[in-house]
């Protein structure tokens, strides 16, 4: 992965702005054959690896869940990927994580907008804390659709807005109830145990955070 991104860095003349995360639906993680009560600690390890690798132009590390003996990347990275960085957190512990990594953090809307700008905050306050600098701006992915008509807009914003995080539901089954009982998704379990009353509520809320008219 190291490798991949630093041919990619060099090949864009530095351009490349880097994303990482841990991952949530059940079926890849058993595609892989990975344990996801373990997904904390091995994305955790992981991306330490890979961003200090970036950094020294080598991967070398001693954990839990990842051991690599020193091997130098090549092509050589082509110049440093802090600043240009990020990663979606949805639970206030998963941001704290990326502050303590120095990684910028990725906003999906999915939750109200005051959760997000007090997580925001405490996860500020760790990064210059532990880094010794300001984090870097967030980086917002939301939705939006513009018309002429009001109506049309709501009409294609339901249709396409909606019809995206109704496929999101589906996929990462977040209408079932297993993730409560998954070590480091507890977060993701509430968000279950809301979506599982009515799917069609949950979209409407997520509608309502995206931007549209």
């Amino acid at each position: 992965v190291a490798e991949e991104i630093s041919m990619l860095d060099n090949m864009s003349n530095g351009r490349v702005i880097l994303g990482i995360g841990r991952g949530l639906g059940r079926v890849e993680f058993e595609g892989f054959g990975k344990d996801m009560n373990a997904s904390r600690e091995h994305f955790t390890e992981s991306a330490q690896m890979i961003l200090e690798g970036l950094e020294s132009g080598y991967c070398e590390f001693d954990g839990k869940q990842v051991k690599q003996v020193r091997r130098d990347i090549r092509p050589a990275p082509y110049k440093s990927f802090k600043g240009r960085t990020y990663a979606a957190a949805v639970s206030p512990e998963s941001s704290q994580i990326m502050a303590k990594l120095g990684i910028g953090i990725l906003v999906i809307p999915q939750k109200p907008w005051e959760h997000v700008d007090r997580e925001l905050a405490d996860y500020r306050k760790t990064f210059l804390d532990v880094n010794g600098c300001d984090a870097p701006p967030p980086i917002l992915a939301g939705w939006t659709f513009c018309d002429e008509s009001a109506d049309r807009a709501e009409e294609m914003a339901y249709k396409y807005i909606g019809g995206y995080y109704r496929s999101v539901i589906e996929h990462y089954e977040m209408a079932g109830d297993h993730l409560k009982n998954i070590k480091g998704y507890e977060t993701y379990g509430a968000m279950q145990e809301h979506v599982s009353k009515s799917v069609e509520d949950a979209i409407k809320f997520f509608m309502s955070i995206q931007v549209w008219g």
